[in-house]
């Protein structure tokens, strides 16, 4: 034992090096442990991680599409206010909007030296008017016309030919809509950012003044020829000193759809109007709930959550009154709800009388052709539609009715026996039938027949065969044997 102390003195170094290849063995072994580890998460997130990548890859597409977009809109909207030297280049906003085509941009006014919002959107070629410069004249001397205190007032219109573009310059309102007010969003945010979560409901009052003025200018729009404004919604309507304003009425006359349409255009039945009502009865509902109305009509049960019970007395006029029709603008505004609306606005105005030049007129009377001839086609669709129910119905019953007779028709028919003749019972038949001499056989017929007439039994077998009914016994079920066919 001291001379393998001894030794491990003399020889120090050994144990040193035990312990050293120890702890380099634990050293390797927890490298081992936390790379398997490693691997095994990286295994584990590797296929959730393949799915993101797509969903990445795809998103990163279109906003590399989307930036690609707009930054050659922006390069035409340079050569634009490079040409007209009426505006210039503030900035370039993001899409404050829900149009997917539409590029919004603040500029300059160089004459009245305020800032205006110029929106930029492609020509549709769903539109009634021709893009030319007559057209463009005709639009700018009527926008030029239009004053009323419940309008948005817009202050240009251009066309871009070598593009087909169509600019509108309006006047740039830093607070926003009446949708920022709801949501208490800042306007200049991106429309899919900023209106993610539920706005506040707005006061009775607001509600009343807002919608009594709102209700005037479509009342407006429709006196001066307008078309049906389709784009009644709270993006387009601005609240200035606390009066409502409407904008986007000028969207209809180059036939633009609203982001709503695809939702409502089923309850459009007879009239056009009745697409600014519904719209209207959905500005009602999200004034009044501080949120979009997600469905074409609301549902009774969404209607009696809200204490607000005059405005919910307005909506179920609206979409559920007793005629089944949407209610007028005039039967909107002679509502008892909006006779006490602001209309002191009206009081003041009082502008001279509007004289349309003959291509106004003419460029108006387009509009109402084409109005009545989509009415015309929905009439026509809707009376061709019920007549081919009523057809489906009429065939229905029809089969139905023929069905159920020849139902009772099988259950009256039962089972019967057909004698030649009739005769009165005799007595009990010999015991020996075959004694009585067999009736004579028919003669083979020349032609064919379908059905030839049964043989007349013997009389004994009938004798028989009437003394087994009167006993009330049940008759048994016999073969034949067909032989009066003819041979060939």
């Amino acid at each position: 034992m001291g001379s393998f102390a001894d030794y491990m003195g003399d020889h120090i170094w050994i144990p040193i090096l035990i312990a050293l290849g120890i702890a380099f063995l634990l050293v390797i072994i927890v490298w081992i442990l936390c790379k398997r580890r490693r691997w095994n998460r990286y295994v584990s997130q590797i296929g959730i991680e393949e799915d993101r990548s797509l969903i990445e890859k795809w998103d990163e597409e279109k906003r590399l599409q989307k930036s690609v977009e707009r930054d050659a809109v922006l390069l035409n909207c340079y050569y634009y206010l490079k040409d007209s030297k009426k505006y210039s280049f503030i900035d370039h906003l993001p899409d404050m909007g829900s149009r997917v085509n539409k590029q919004w941009f603040l500029v300059k006014d160089s004459k009245q030296a305020i800032n205006a919002v110029l929106t930029m959107t492609p020509w549709s070629s769903q539109t009634v008017i021709s893009f030319t410069k007559a057209t463009k004249k005709t639009l700018k001397e009527l926008f030029s016309l239009l004053q009323f205190p419940y309008l948005f007032p817009l202050m240009d219109i251009d066309f871009v030919f070598s593009h087909n573009l169509v600019m509108f310059i309006h006047p740039y309102r830093s607070a926003g809509s009446l949708k920022d007010l709801i949501y208490g969003s800042r306007p200049q945010s991106s429309w899919v950012e900023k209106y993610q979560a539920r706005g506040k409901a707005l006061s009775l009052t607001q509600i009343r003044n807002f919608g009594r003025q709102v209700l005037e200018a479509l009342v407006y729009l429709r006196d001066k020829g307008f078309p049906t404004c389709g784009h009644v919604h709270s993006g387009n309507v601005f609240v200035i000193n606390g009066t409502a304003k409407l904008s986007g009425f000028e969207n209809s006359m180059f036939g633009w759809k609203s982001r709503l349409y695809p939702t409502i255009k089923k309850l459009i039945k007879n009239r056009d109007d009745d697409i600014e009502v519904i719209q209207f009865g959905h500005l009602l509902y999200e004034m009044l709930a501080g949120w979009e109305l997600t469905t074409a009509e609301p549902r009774r049960e969404q209607l009696k959550n809200f204490k607000n019970t005059p405005v919910v007395e307005v909506i179920n006029f609206l979409f559920f009154n007793e005629s089944e029709m949407y209610p007028t603008l005039d039967e909107l505004l002679a509502h008892s709800f909006f006779k006490g609306g602001d209309v002191s606005g009206l009081k003041k105005f009082n502008p001279g009388p509007i004289r349309f030049s003959s291509n106004v007129k003419q460029l108006l009377k387009l509009y109402r052709n084409d109005g009545e001839e989509r009415q015309r086609k929905r009439k026509m669709s809707s009376r061709k539609s019920k007549q081919d129910d009523s057809k489906a119905v009429k065939k229905e019953k029809s089969s139905s009715k023929s069905k159920a007779k020849r139902t009772s028709v099988d259950e009256k028919r039962v089972p019967s026996v057909q004698f030649l003749a009739t005769y009165p019972p005799k007595p009990p038949p010999p015991p020996f039938p075959s004694e009585v001499p067999p009736p004579p056989r028919l003669k083979r017929p020349s032609v064919p027949v379908e059905k030839a007439a049964p043989r007349p039994p013997s009389s004994s077998g009938r004798g028989a065969l009437l003394s087994q009914i009167q006993k009330g016994a049940r008759l048994k079920a016999t073969k034949t044997n067909d032989r009066s066919a003819p041979r060939v």
